[in-house]
């Protein structure tokens, strides 16, 4: 791979790896020839195992200072849904990936050094997790000697199999003191996740655990609730006199964020003690880190607006975030 060249500064670089890729997304690809066309996706693939072992490292950092605070997200994957605009999942992956850090250290200088790809660490890493922690590094030194020799995944999960069954005497599969006479489930998995479900039930747990199975076979209603409590940048609220239709769009909009009613907490826009009112008006339904951490602990002031959004500064007023309206109320 060659030494790295040397920068001025993060931003420097950041700027050339910018420049870089919006070269080779901007290239003719179809007046190339297969071979540069190849050694293109080759290369690009390395890129994106340093990019995720970077972006690993830095996200740590940020985790572990709570750098995510100064913009009042409650999480390092809440920070960055809502101030890079990637989804749940994507979130979801650069968080694992930054917890990877300090529990797969070696696989994660492979992708650095561009020697393995991200799909394949991913693996590697989710394979030796299911080891007592004892053997997780000598085993991620292992399967990554393995790959660095030519091994493809198959023959890698292959070769993982055989750590698992060897080391499946750390992995009792009962708790003997957990037993019972008159019954008894067993669930036999492999690594990959499949498994055979024995049991010898009486009739009260057989009606329990054919209850529990059919919930889990059954198909997810199309009004699941995407989002959890507060993923929203700043809870939406809604305005009006206070009535029974106003009231019913507060529950509804709670429900439609995943975010029960009963779970919000109310936040006076003027304080009780200054004279503010209790109503829908002045009033406003926050979870409770926004409410009592961000606005109460961090000092930060939230104001409603005349359209039914809400602005929200910090103490210095160098970060000021605008919430969207509420919805719309059907039919």
């Amino acid at each position: 791979m060659g030494t790295a060249p040397a920068f001025a500064s993060v931003s420097e670089a950041m700027d050339m790896a910018h420049a870089a890729l919006g070269y080779l997304a901007a290239a003719d690809a179809a007046s190339l020839a297969a071979e540069t066309q190849a050694e293109c996706l080759r290369g690009l693939e390395r890129t994106d195992a340093i990019s995720t072992a970077a972006r690993a490292s830095f996200l740590s950092v940020f985790t572990a200072g709570q750098g995510y605070n100064g913009d009042a997200d409650y999480s390092a994957r809440a920070w960055l849904m809502h101030r890079t605009g990637i989804t749940r999942g994507a979130a979801a992956g650069h968080t694992a990936w930054a917890k990877r850090c300090a529990t797969h250290p070696r696989v994660v200088a492979a992708l650095a050094a561009g020697a393995l790809s991200e799909s394949c660490g991913r693996a590697i890493c989710r394979w030796t997790d299911q080891l007592p922690e004892k053997f997780r590094e000598e085993s991620d030194e292992l399967l990554l000697a393995a790959a660095a020799a030519g091994l493809g995944l198959r023959d890698l999960a292959a070769l993982f199999a055989e750590m698992y069954e060897r080391a499946r005497a750390d992995l009792p599969d009962e708790d003997p003191d957990r037993d019972f006479g008159d019954r008894g489930v067993r669930l036999v998995t492999t690594f990959q996740g499949a498994g055979v479900l024995h049991g010898d039930l009486t009739p009260e747990c057989a009606a329990i655990v054919g209850t529990v199975l059919d919930a889990l076979a059954a198909p997810a209603g199309a009004d699941a609730a995407e989002a959890i409590a507060c993923d929203a940048a700043m809870a939406p609220i809604v305005t009006g006199d206070v009535n029974v239709a106003a009231l019913e769009d507060v529950i509804r909009l709670c429900v439609e964020l995943g975010q029960p009613a009963a779970a919000c907490e109310v936040h006076h826009t003027k304080h009780k003690a200054d004279g503010g009112t209790t109503s829908v008006t002045d009033c406003v339904l926050l979870c409770w880190f926004h409410h009592q951490v961000v606005i109460h602990r961090q000092g930060w002031t939230l104001v409603l607006n005349p359209d039914g959004t809400t602005t929200a500064w910090n103490t210095d007023k160098t970060k000021i975030l605008h919430s969207h309206g509420p919805p719309a109320r059907a039919g």
